[in-house]
């Protein structure tokens, strides 16, 4: 049974995401070699349409959105939607997104993805304006590096950070477009953790003297819309 990797070296360096963690927690072996080995698969000969490609498109979209909210809590949304202009921007943003991230799928695909993504995120705009506590959005795509050890850096991104209007504290959301996603936080306490990106955030946040009140998963799914989260 061999378990032990040869030591890391005084100049290498290892660095990730949180999937680095996961990938450790699975399978070790594979961790080496996609790690410190750096190896990769050879690029495919020919390509076929991501699985994920219209849960990346709606992420795109929504990250667009917040940034260029006038007013980015929920009475700006309110507004926002209130004044009927977002169904001409969003189809804009769409556009310009669908010219970066579908050009390589087939017209009648390209369209299908960006007419479902713009119906989906209207819809989602709107069942925030439904949420029981005011908040606002202080920020989307927000990058962080955990210095774990020596030798071990994380890069993680998180999709969107809230800051709750009652109490000043931190809601941490992650995208899922899944309709069967969920928080993960079971798989947060086998041994050993998997799923770890949003503790890992929280806990970067905390050690800077930031509150963090909630992680949640946003299920941005048209046939159930929701967020599913742990608080305090």
């Amino acid at each position: 049974l061999d378990v032990q990797a040869p030591p890391i070296a005084a100049a290498e360096r290892v660095g990730g995401g949180a999937a680095l963690l996961d990938t450790f927690a699975r399978n070790p072996l594979w961790a080496f070699v996609r790690y410190r080995l750096h190896a990769r698969a050879l690029p495919d000969y020919a390509r076929i349409s991501q699985a994920h490609l219209l849960g990346s498109f709606i992420h795109k979209l929504l990250e667009r959105l917040w940034q260029e909210l006038p007013d980015p809590d929920r009475a700006g949304l309110q507004r926002t939607l209130d004044s009927g202009h977002v169904a001409d921007r969003l189809a804009q943003l769409a556009q310009e997104i669908g010219a970066q991230m579908l050009q390589e799928c087939p017209s009648v695909i390209a369209h299908l993805i960006s007419q479902w993504g713009q119906e989906v995120v209207s819809q989602w705009l709107q069942f925030e304006t439904g949420r029981r506590l005011d908040f606002e959005c202080v920020a989307v795509e927000k990058k962080v590096s955990l210095r774990c050890a020596e030798h071990l850096t994380l890069d993680l991104r998180l999709d969107r950070l809230d800051r709750l209007r009652a109490d000043g504290r931190l809601l941490l959301i992650d995208y899922k477009t899944g309709a069967n996603a969920k928080l993960p936080h079971a798989q947060w306490r086998r041994s050993p953790p998997i799923d770890l990106q949003l503790p890992l955030y929280a806990g970067i946040l905390q050690e800077q003297g930031q509150a963090v009140s909630a992680l949640a998963i946003a299920r941005v799914n048209a046939l159930d819309f929701a967020f599913d989260g742990l608080g305090d």
